[in-house]
């Protein structure tokens, strides 16, 4: 049984993710970061994209610590500004042939964010 914080998962309920590439946003803390541990827990190359790289790293060494063959990469991304948007995509195209999971986790909270194309 693996448990991540107050949530367990039998072992048995996620199969083996060896081979998948994942993205999740936001998953520097809370239920993006259960999610970072329990795809790379089951051998799932995670890209973590958020904000603050800083927290990235943070976040990273934390799931390493607890899985060491767990490969984990940092893209910083801010999701109000479609440039930032665009390089992150950029970037992960750059390094990446495949994404098989996305998980869209990180929230706006601005009602005025203006998006330039």
């Amino acid at each position: 049984m693996v448990r991540f914080e107050t949530i367990s998962y039998p072992d048995a309920a996620v199969p083996s993710l060896e081979g998948k590439v994942a993205i999740i946003t936001g998953a520097n803390s809370g239920l993006g970061k259960i999610n970072a541990k329990v795809l790379a827990s089951h051998g799932c190359k995670v890209y973590i994209m958020s904000r603050n790289m800083e927290k990235i790293h943070e976040a990273i060494k934390e799931i390493q610590q607890e899985h060491q063959s767990a490969v984990l990469e940092g893209i910083q991304c801010d999701f109000t500004d479609m440039e930032s948007v665009v390089n992150a995509a950029q970037t992960f195209k750059a390094k990446e042939t495949r994404l098989d999971i996305l998980i869209l986790n990180n929230t706006l909270l601005y009602s005025n964010v203006k998006w330039r194309f």
